[in-house]
């Protein structure tokens, strides 16, 4: 427990951390008002451009995800509070911060330095994947605080179904834990892991669409992509719920045993 303690510390008052926590609350504040923007843009864009933004059922506008762009027809913010996780800026937070935290740990030496002194390498990839994850937690809290007090400036105070939208986040919040395990063993194992993870967050939610174009719509990848139904978690269903949280338990799993056997053998 005294490296994850040690390095949440490093972490939690490094200047970059908290750059990176100061401008997700930023976005989450201005997320109504960027909607409000974009719904009016919308009006002089043509069809082609607006669809460009749709992946699957949701649009997603990067700060939010949404199932509709018609903000004159959302009377509830439901969607607007399990919008904001779901959205690709949020993802790129997550990996900048991840990837910052991990490449400060393997450039300050101290990664390569609890090798050195015989630290038991499972139990030190753990607790970097777990720090990791704890990260994240003061991020998701400041999305959803940040949303909740834009919602309030702008006079969006009405949910229509509590119980649905906290369920929604709380499976939401496991996917984002999910996903940021996932970056955390890239980052761990390989350099230049923030333009590798940058680049897996932006294109991965596009190959569903450009598959099912090639194989005319016999193959939808999308339901095997945790990132993909991340971005359209905020219309999931009952039976999305459960898909959702057993996906995101295998591929966790399956990025922290792939990562784990790499890392028993890296030359560091």
């Amino acid at each position: 427990m005294k490296i994850i303690k040690a390095s949440l510390k490093r972490l939690f008052f490094s200047s970059k951390y908290l750059i990176h926590i100061i401008l997700t609350a930023i976005l989450s504040i201005m997320s109504v008002k960027i909607l409000k923007i974009f719904n009016n843009a919308v009006c002089f864009l043509p069809t082609e451009v607006v669809n460009a933004f749709k992946i699957g059922n949701n649009y997603n506008i990067g700060i939010l995800s949404l199932r509709t762009l018609d903000i004159t027809d959302r009377i509830f913010c439901d969607d607007i509070i399990t919008g904001i996780l779901s959205g690709s800026f949020s993802h790129c937070l997550l990996v900048f911060l991840i990837t910052t935290f991990i490449g400060f740990e393997k450039k300050s030496g101290y990664l390569k330095f609890a090798i050195v002194r015989g630290e038991n390498r499972n139990k030190l990839y753990t607790k970097y994947i777990i720090s990791s994850a704890v990260s994240l937690l003061p991020f998701i809290v400041v999305c959803q605080l940040g949303v909740l007090l834009s919602l309030a400036i702008n006079g969006m105070t009405e949910i229509q179904n509590i119980n649905y939208v906290v369920q929604v986040v709380a499976i939401q919040v496991l996917m984002i834990i999910g996903i940021g395990i996932g970056v955390a063993v890239i980052s761990v194992l390989t350099k230049n892991a923030a333009i590798i993870c940058l680049c897996i967050v932006l294109i991965a939610p596009l190959l569903p669409s450009y598959i099912s174009v090639f194989t005319k719509g016999k193959i939808d990848i999308s339901k095997y992509l945790l990132l993909s139904r991340l971005i359209e978690s905020g219309s999931m269903n009952e039976t999305d719920i459960i898909t959702n949280i057993c996906l995101t338990l295998l591929t966790g799993m399956l990025f922290y045993i792939i990562g784990l056997l790499w890392f028993k053998h890296k030359d560091f």
